[in-house]
């Protein structure tokens, strides 16, 4: 890691390991979420203003905020660029989180930017500001370490929301993006699909160009308003361009406008649409001087690997994970699985929160032929698995609990002997879960 700025520099004595870091990082979770820029302004600038070094492409939306984002940061990296990654929520490591060109964050400098973050905190305590929550000392990180390794570009996902979200203190992002918008973090964002929208068109910023998703007409109707009102040049994908050539269980691959014979990795149609969104973003990159031709846009969709989305873990069984959490996500994955595996049995394993719309994501499987194993996921925010097996067999589902993931696991390869398909979905941090029992097999 390179030298960092005086001004902070002198907080490095307040010197930390790799536990102490994750100490320190995993406390400022009791601050909860708190949308406001005021606390990460103050943060960063008592850090010498990081944010101001990379260029950013600036991701917001419901659904596929990830899959778009690691389909951009591929693109950028073919075409040549060193190329930050900042995502959240991480499925094995928490160095997922802050990437460059495909590689973590070093667990070195994790621990050394802590220091300088827990050094800035103090002064803002000692001056009567309020703690800054756990995302916003995450986001603060992510800056100072693109800046200082020197990154001609980051690409940028929104925690929650986009307008008042951490990540928005950034000035005018060379492209913004808003993936498929649904209702979920009502309670935050607003109850209505209106609201959502507008609360993720925060981040578009006058004169900028933005790339959209061909979410319900509501959602487009706000994002067009808000473009229109900042000067701010809107694309939004054309399901009507596609073509799918090839779908299965290894690949997928169409064409899209100019480009034909399109190839990507992860799984769902759902996945063409937001490879779609990645090159109109692309696109637009080029337009605003970055050397992005067609060879890195075809290399960068084709090599994207985005964990827990539609993959398979196992094929004998056949066993997938996928982070499903809102009712918009469930629609997806039901419309995957249903392509991919036509009249196919299944046995899902879940674990929902309690404060989820849970009663809305699971009528979209009840077509199929399935049973449920449920767990009670690691949150405090948790539905027991037994309270939800009783939920599911009051409308007819076939469901048991088990006391562990992995107990969830052994019963579910169990219960596919003969030919079904074990699907586990849920918050990344459940299906994470799931993913490391095939690890260890």
């Amino acid at each position: 890691m390179q030298a960092v700025d005086n001004k902070y520099k002198n907080w490095y004595n307040i010197l930390m390991n790799y536990r102490e870091a994750m100490d320190f990082i995993g406390g400022t979770g009791r601050f909860g979420i708190r949308p406001g820029l005021e606390r990460i302004s103050r943060l960063a600038e008592l850090l010498g203003g990081p944010q101001d070094g990379p260029r950013f492409v600036h991701v917001a939306g419901t659904n596929g905020k990830g899959s778009v984002c690691a389909f951009i940061a591929g693109i950028l990296a073919a075409a040549g660029y060193k190329t930050g990654l900042f995502t959240s929520p991480y499925i094995r490591r928490f160095e997922e989180r802050i990437q460059i060109n495909g590689a973590e964050i070093p667990r070195a400098c994790v621990a050394e930017y802590a220091a300088a973050i827990r050094g800035a905190v103090r002064a803002m305590l000692a001056e009567g500001c309020e703690h800054p929550t756990e995302f916003e000392i995450l986001t603060a990180m992510a800056f100072l370490y693109f800046r200082d390794e020197r990154c001609d570009i980051a690409v940028l996902e929104v925690g929650l929301g986009g307008e008042f979200d951490s990540t928005n203190i950034i000035k005018k992002p060379e492209v913004c993006v808003i993936t498929n918008i649904g209702m979920d973090h009502t309670d935050v964002l607003g109850g209505t699909l209106r609201e959502i929208a507008a609360a993720k068109s925060g981040i578009i910023k006058p004169g900028c160009a933005v790339a959209a998703y061909p979410s319900e007409a509501a959602a487009l109707e706000v994002i067009r308003e808000k473009c229109l009102d900042a000067g701010a040049r809107l694309v939004v994908v054309n399901p009507g361009e596609i073509t799918e050539i090839r779908s299965d269980t290894e690949c997928q691959v169409f064409d899209y406008k100019r480009y034909k014979g399109l190839k990507i990795k992860l799984l769902g149609r759902h996945q063409i649409l937001n490879a779609a969104v990645a090159a109109e973003a692309a696109e637009a990159l080029a337009e605003n001087g970055f050397a992005v031709r067609e060879a890195a846009v075809r290399a960068g969709l084709e090599r994207a690997v985005w964990p827990g989305r539609l993959e398979i873990v196992s094929r004998g069984p056949v066993v997938i994970v996928d982070g499903a959490h809102n009712p918009q996500g469930a629609a997806a994955l039901a419309e995957s699985l249903g392509h991919m595996f036509p009249g196919g049995r299944f046995v899902f394993i879940a674990g929902v929160l309690r404060d989820k719309a849970y009663a809305d994501m699971f009528p979209y499987f009840y077509s199929f032929v399935c049973r449920y194993v449920t767990v009670t996921p690691d949150s405090p925010r948790a539905l027991p698995g037994g309270e939800l097996a009783d939920w599911l067999a009051a409308r007819g589902q076939a469901a048991e609990a088990a006391g562990s993931v992995g107990e969830a696991v052994k019963t579910a390869l169990r219960l596919a002997s003969g030919g079904a398909v074990v699907c586990a979905f849920g918050s990344l941090y459940f299906i994470g879960q799931v993913r490391a029992c095939f690890e260890r097999l």
